[in-house]
């Protein structure tokens, strides 16, 4: 930095807070580097004159003395009330008892006068003692990442290295949920805050739980916001922010990225992300913190950590590159130790319970196998391990979430408050707060106002008003409160929270398979299916889950998504059931599933295969799941579908009869033959077209209102149905191409040839008989 350019940064610094700042100024027979105003009331200004002297050596006393003498005649004749002298160097001794002298003096660095016109300090105090209050700083165990395969490094060193690395480029740090991100974000925040209060010169830290905001902000404006309303910075603005972050005096870190991305839209996701990039490419001491199945694609990816375009090597913006780490599990001997400090410090039950030494050694023979590698569950089951009542004998991580919660709830029942509304109803209304959570809301806060009322009438207490049992339920119950300030823009109002996304989803697997689960919320189940709900399934005490849930989706039948059927795949015995599918005896979604489940083992051909089977099978709902997925083929076939569904509308005109069809084209209309073919004279009134030029048209609109009726909406599955065409056009050299036969091939060229619709109305005659 040169000495203009040192000049014009505490220019723009006093800028931020003072009036009427002007660089190179000439008063009296002196050019003042600065001259500015402090407004000190209504009607009073001081008039003050700024000596910037970035000499790359300390100021001497006779420096001052000299400075002092060249703007004396402009400080008698009352062009100015003060001199600043600021330098770039701490001054030598005896130089500011000099300038002391002179009440009309003040000599200071420049980092002293950024702090005298922006104070970090509330801050900065703020992110060491809420860390030393907070209880996890009793137990802290430092986290390390994965640097080459399973080989682990410690993550502070690490980052330690990075920030005194000018040239090196922002940070992602990714781990699951528990891993101890925020943890980590609150432990290296109070450091780097101890470090400014060591050297104010030292970076500031500035920590953003991204996690409190349910849409995407303007980054700028949102730490703007965080630092004056949240820590009371005074005069701090975005102008502030970006001239300090283009002197590399902040390091920003971001913990809870996916918290926020939740319930993001597209747009939103772009537009945050373009936010941390234009932050970092000013500044790159960036720490972003997330779970990493936050980021659905590589595209996604390549828009948030990279300047490149995605699968295109050009670059898309100036940012640098994240470089990005993944946060490890702990160790055996990491959570134990864990665990021994969260004991020795959890002083309300010492009196009761066993030796420390032997807790331990309880712990360290469970069979839990990589449940307590995470922070989250080692701390939960230390909680556990601390009641004296408790029995470590056998712990799953489901039952260790189990019973964490009603160990908390036992002890809020023991109060006189409390005695109004029992464990089980508290356990049932966390559950369905989750649940509202999880598939309605779908963010991890909410306010108590936007509990849904139909939730809180079901616990209604004599004598006691909605608004008292709504507060009653969550104040007793596993949820954290927090009163947000203005920045949020949510005025003062009390935002509540599950301590950690786990509770969510344990709570939301648990009210899954409990008695209470409602049957109108099976329809929600294959949006409910992702996150780590499906793995405390798994870990259910029933065992079968999964399973269970299956089936009760193929009784209502529902849609599904792929994201749903990849986690039904992914269970042992749906897997099972499935693969042993045959095609004459088939639920409509096993059939489905068994497709599905072909195309994803790279077997295309098989899949084709027993589609075509089941359309034979003589089955009315076999067949109606054959064409859905048929229709599918359009998606998922890396060849392409014609075929396919040129032999599924041949299939439906044999089945039908030619007869009947051109019986029907003839006379306006005819009737089905038997009831067993019923929903495929529906198929070919609703969903068959005959076009100009010899082509048939197959509407898939037309073909899923058939298919509602006969089977619900079994078989639908709605993100491959947004993917594929919504009409079929099938020329009749396809249809010609299915068969062999002659007199069939005159028949199907003689259909392709007219024109309309063909009109099969359904019968109530008995099924025909096979012969």
């Amino acid at each position: 930095m040169t000495g203009d350019e040192f000049r014009d940064h505490i220019a723009a610094l006093l800028r931020i807070r003072y009036e009427r700042v002007q660089t190179e100024v000439k008063i009296a027979a002196k050019k003042a580097d600065i001259r500015f105003e402090i407004q000190a009331g209504p009607k009073r200004r001081t008039r003050v004159a700024a000596e910037c002297k970035r000499w790359g050596r300390a100021l001497t006393r006779d420096h001052v003395k000299d400075i002092l003498a060249d703007y004396d005649p402009a400080f008698q004749n009352k062009e100015i009330d003060e001199i600043w002298i600021i330098c770039d160097q701490t001054p030598a001794p005896g130089a500011r008892e000099f300038a002391e002298a002179y009440r009309h003096c003040q000599l200071m660095t420049g980092m002293e006068c950024e702090q005298e016109i922006v104070d970090f300090r509330p801050m900065i105090t703020s992110l060491i003692e809420s860390y030393k209050i907070d209880p996890i700083s009793k137990y802290y165990i430092p986290p390390s990442f994965y640097i080459a395969d399973e080989e682990k490094a410690d993550l502070h060193s690490h980052i330690e290295k990075w920030l005194a690395d000018q040239e090196a480029g922002p940070i992602a740090i990714w781990a699951g949920y528990g891993m101890g991100k925020t943890s980590y974000s609150k432990f290296l925040a109070s450091v780097l805050a101890q470090n400014c209060c060591d050297d104010y010169a030292a970076r500031i830290p500035i920590l953003i739980s991204l996690g409190e905001f349910t849409t995407a902000p303007d980054l700028e404006t949102l730490i703007t916001a965080q630092l004056t309303n949240h820590y009371g910075v005074r005069f701090f603005s975005t102008a502030a922010f970006r001239l300090l972050n283009a002197h590399h005096r902040f390091v920003i870190i971001l913990d809870g990225f996916d918290e926020m991305k939740f319930a993001m839209a597209p747009n939103d996701f772009n537009h945050i992300s373009a936010q941390i990039r234009k932050t970092a490419a000013v500044d790159s001491k960036l720490l972003l913190l997330g779970r990493p199945d936050s980021i659905e694609s590589e595209e996604e990816v390549s828009r948030l950590t990279s300047s490149r375009l995605h699968t295109i090597p050009l670059k898309a913006d100036s940012g640098p590159d994240f470089q990005s780490l993944r946060m490890a599990f702990l160790s055996k001997e990491e959570y134990l130790t864990l665990i021994r400090n969260f004991l020795a410090t959890a002083t309300d039950t010492k009196a009761r319970r066993k030796p420390l030494d032997q807790l331990i050694e309880t712990v360290a023979s469970l069979d839990l196998g990589d449940i307590l590698s995470r922070p989250v569950q080692a701390k939960m089951l230390a909680e556990v391990a601390a009641d004296p009542d408790a029995d470590l004998s056998a712990i799953s991580r489901f039952t260790l979430y189990e019973l964490f919660i009603r160990s908390i709830l036992r002890r809020e029942e023991e109060k006189a408050a409390r005695k109004h509304v029992g464990t089980s109803q508290r356990i049932h209304f966390m559950r369905l707060l989750a649940w509202w959570l999880w598939t309605v809301k779908k963010t991890r806060t909410f306010a108590a106002n936007e509990i849904p009322l139909d939730i809180v009438q079901q616990f209604q207490i004599p004598n006691v008003s909605l608004e008292g049992l709504r507060r009653e339920l969550l104040i007793g119950s596993v949820l954290e409160e927090k009163n947000v300030g203005h920045f949020l823009a949510e005025k003062d109002a009390g935002i509540f929270y599950f301590p950690h996304t786990s509770f969510t989803e344990f709570l939301v697997a648990d009210y899954i398979m409990s008695a209470d689960f409602l049957s109108l919320d099976v329809a929600k189940l294959p949006d409910a299916l992702y996150g780590e709900v499906p793995t405390f399934l798994q870990e259910h005490p029933s065992k079968d889950a999964i399973f269970t849930i299956y089936n009760r989706m193929k009784i209502a039948r529902i849609a599904m998504t792929t994201g749903c059927i990849q986690v039904l795949l992914n269970d042992f015995k749906t897997r099972l059931h499935v693969e042993l599918t045959k095609p004459e005896s088939a639920d409509p979604w096993d059939v489905c599933l068994r497709y599905f489940m072909l195309h994803a083992e790279g077997r295309p051909v098989d899949a084709r295969k027993f589609l075509f089977a089941c359309l034979d099978a003589g089955s009315p709902t076999t067949e109606l799941a054959a064409i859905y997925c048929i229709m599918y083929e359009d998606a998922l076939s890396g060849q392409s579908a014609d075929s396919a569904i040129a032999r599924m509308v041949l299939h439906i005109f044999r089945r039908v009869g030619f007869s009947d069809l051109f019986s029907a084209l003839e006379r306006g209309e005819t009737t089905a033959r038997s009831s067993n073919l019923n929903h495929l004279a529906e198929i070919v009134t609703n969903s068959i077209k005959l076009t100009r030029g010899a082509n048939i048209v197959f509407d898939l609109s037309g073909f899923s209102s058939v298919a509602l009726n006969f089977i619900g909406a079994a078989c639908s599955v709605r993100d491959v149905i947004e993917r594929i065409a919504k009409t079929f056009n099938v020329p009749d050299n396809n249809l010609l191409a299915s068969t062999t036969d002659t007199a069939e091939r005159a028949l199907v060229s003689d259909l392709a040839r007219r024109e309309g619709t063909i009109r099969i109305i359904p019968t109530i005659s008995p099924p025909a008989q096979d012969v």
